[in-house]
């Protein structure tokens, strides 16, 4: 094999490696911190969150200071505590308020069945 073979073979070799490295490991990883960095982003004060630990809290505050990290009131039922924002794992999702008042959804009706009285 001559030189330029060998360095081309180097060349190719290296590359298909380095494309490895970034598709198994880096991009992976950069993904989810990219979708952390969207869910502290998107934090707002009535939030229901999961915390790293596995808490399940409502958010109370959200403070930024200019000199450091972000910090987070949670209310865990009751007690109020204070964490950075990296300490939330998962934001859930919104829950839709229920209208009061409103009806039950009405069963539907089988054909020749006989309904139980009340009590």
């Amino acid at each position: 094999m001559t030189s330029l073979a060998l360095m081309m073979q180097l060349v190719v070799f290296s590359t298909i490696a380095l494309g490895t490295v970034y598709f198994l490991f880096y991009k992976p990883t950069v993904d989810v911190q990219r979708k952390a960095r969207r869910v502290i982003a998107d934090l707002q004060v009535g939030d229901e969150v999961v915390t790293t630990s596995g808490f399940l809290g409502r958010v109370t505050s959200v403070t930024e200071p200019d000199d450091g990290p972000a910090i987070v009131g949670l209310d865990l039922g009751g007690v109020v505590v204070r964490a950075r924002v990296t300490a939330i794992a998962e934001l859930l999702p919104r829950r839709e308020p229920v209208p009061v008042g409103r009806d039950e959804p009405k069963q539907p009706e089988i054909e020749g069945a006989v309904r139980p009285p009340l009590a």
